[in-house]
């Protein structure tokens, strides 16, 4: 078989790959299905946080937390992974969280090791040459 490869646009690639996830779900009664909310928290019409969060599979992943500058440490970020975790768990039946962060950040590793969360893989030098962190938590 003589192929090419080449750089295509997302949009060239939808209906493939609609076409074919849809095939391997009747073949083998898997579909990875995803779906994506946020989540905002606010005092008056300010937003001071926000989280992404995608559910797969029984299991929730926080692609995104992010606390307004100057408002961290202020119970803001705990209240919001909590939020999230309880929703997830209740609405969801989700059984576990995780997240990534990276050594870049270790406000954002102690905060979620103070939440209960544990580091469950390392990516050694990965992006930007610094160690990366799946952290979770059991819900």
């Amino acid at each position: 078989m003589d192929i090419q490869i080449k750089e295509v646009q997302k949009v060239d690639t939808e209906a493939f790959a609609k076409e074919q996830w849809a095939t391997i779900n009747k073949k083998y009664d898997f579909l990875p299905a995803m779906e994506t909310f946020y989540f905002g928290v606010y005092s008056g019409e300010e937003l001071l946080a926000y989280a992404q969060t995608e559910i797969r599979g029984g299991v929730a992943e926080t692609r995104s937390l992010l606390v307004k500058d100057g408002l961290t440490g202020n119970g803001i970020g705990t209240k919001l992974i909590s939020f999230i975790e309880n929703w997830a768990k209740k609405e969801k039946q989700c059984v576990k969280l995780i997240v990534k962060t990276s050594s870049g950040w270790p406000k954002s590793v102690n905060f979620y090791i103070k939440n209960g969360y544990k580091k469950d893989a390392v990516l050694p030098k990965y992006y930007f040459g610094i160690d990366w962190y799946y952290m979770s938590n059991d819900l």
